[in-house]
């Protein structure tokens, strides 16, 4: 989980379902001033669902490191994803 200051949002990315079977492989905005959740989609190549992993934020790019894949694979691949402005405004989750 990292902080966006220039959206006030949070951002996350990946992880494991409840029951540790399955990797997410999606974005996710939690607005801190209306304390909403928004799913971001992806634009271009989506690297594969994992937990595990480092990520970071500089500007607007979400940058994810490493992890671990549903199958247990360790990985050393870097990933940048960029996070629009617009994406805040994007759908929100539903209950």
């Amino acid at each position: 989980m990292n902080f966006m200051k220039d959206i006030d949002c949070l951002v996350v990315y990946g992880g494991l379902n409840d029951d540790f079977l399955g990797m997410f492989e999606d974005i996710h905005l939690f607005d801190l001033l209306n304390f909403e959740w928004k799913f971001v989609n992806h634009e271009g190549t989506v690297p594969v669902g994992r937990s595990c992993h480092a990520s970071a934020v500089i500007k607007d790019h979400l940058i994810i490191f490493g992890g671990v894949s549903e199958e247990g694979l360790i990985s050393s691949d870097i990933w940048f994803a960029r996070i629009y402005k617009e994406d805040k405004n994007k759908r929100k989750h539903q209950r």
